[in-house]
């Protein structure tokens, strides 16, 4: 809930640069243990994305995007990650993926920018508009994601066996 009401009300205003938006709030994503069963993983993206949806008056934009996102959450991971043990227990992170975790974060904010851009644009009617903001709002997330993982994330889940 905290990341929705960071992305509405101090993210969302925000253009940096003329461009870019930080999308801060698929952090959730991030948030859940592999171990999380896909419908739990949905339910986070949808439950999360509608509420940026409801406190921004936006209409399904978030919900949309954050969903599809969450779904193609863990088959991304596991090209990141050896072994399947490890990957039931942890978050993603440093700590599980090492330094292919950068890239992890970087083709899931990627994909997640897209994604919002894509659903806003509906059409391609200023193509270089919207590569240029989706392109700048794609690394303004990713900066903004690494930030909040090295501060806060990256904490081995608690394990049940």
């Amino acid at each position: 809930m905290l990341l929705a009401l960071c992305q509405v009300w101090l993210f969302s205003p925000v253009s940096l640069f003329g461009f870019a938006t930080p999308l801060v709030y698929v952090y959730i994503l991030l948030m859940i243990p592999h171990r999380a069963s896909p419908l739990t993983t949905l339910l986070y993206g949808f439950f999360c994305g509608m509420l940026v949806d409801i406190l921004g008056n936006s209409p399904g934009l978030h919900t949309a995007a954050l969903t599809a996102t969450a779904f193609l959450r863990n088959y991304i991971a596991v090209l990141f990650v050896s072994d399947d043990i490890e990957l039931k227990h942890l978050r993603p992170g440093l700590r599980l993926m090492g330094g292919r975790f950068y890239l992890f974060l970087f083709l899931l904010s990627g994909l997640h920018t897209l994604l919002v851009f894509l659903l806003d644009a509906w059409s391609l009617f200023d193509p270089l508009h919207f590569v240029t903001r989706t392109v700048s709002s794609w690394v303004a997330t990713y900066i903004f994601l690494l930030l909040l993982h090295l501060l806060f994330g990256g904490q081995k889940a608690n394990h049940r066996h």
